[in-house]
């Protein structure tokens, strides 16, 4: 009886996980799509759960980075906020910003940083913070503005 207890939890947690990684396997799967009907949605989950690291560590594993980075051009400011909010919540952990800033994710965001749009300003700002925060990256405050830029770039 001792034995088939931790099995069944080794079962049961087995089958949590294969559910978990299935549900972030359709969310990316969703950001193949042209509806911001489902974009919006998907990217409020995304933001959601990168607030759990392992969550977002599986998240960067399916290359969310380069799934969202596909969006940036939209000019839905639904979308573009629940984008922004995704990506700086991603860049919270140090390989997802780093994903991002490989991405050359920076320019979009510096365009956001001009928005009438206070909060899409200050979630590409959070974003933009965040890549800047990298070891191999610094801040150059350029026409008003900070960017981040790859130090190999400037050495």
């Amino acid at each position: 009886m001792q034995q088939i207890l931790p099995n069944r939890l080794i079962h049961n947690a087995n089958v949590q996980m294969e559910n978990s990684l299935d549900g972030i396997e359709c969310i990316i799967d969703l950001l193949a799509s042209k509806r911001k009907e489902l974009l919006i949605p998907a990217c409020t989950l995304i933001h959601n759960l990168a607030k759990d690291k392992n969550a977002l560590s599986v998240l960067v594993e399916f290359n969310v980075a380069s799934h969202l980075i596909r969006l940036i051009k939209t000019t839905d400011k639904k979308l573009l906020r629940q984008l922004c909010l995704a990506v700086a919540s991603c860049c919270s952990f140090k390989k997802g910003c780093e994903k991002f800033a490989d991405c050359g994710i920076t320019p979009s965001l510096l365009k956001h940083l001009k928005a009438k749009n206070k909060p899409l300003r200050i979630t590409a700002a959070s974003a933009l913070a965040r890549i800047a925060s990298l070891p191999n990256w610094c801040s150059v405050v350029s026409q008003n503005r900070i960017i981040p830029v790859r130090i190999s770039t400037i050495l």
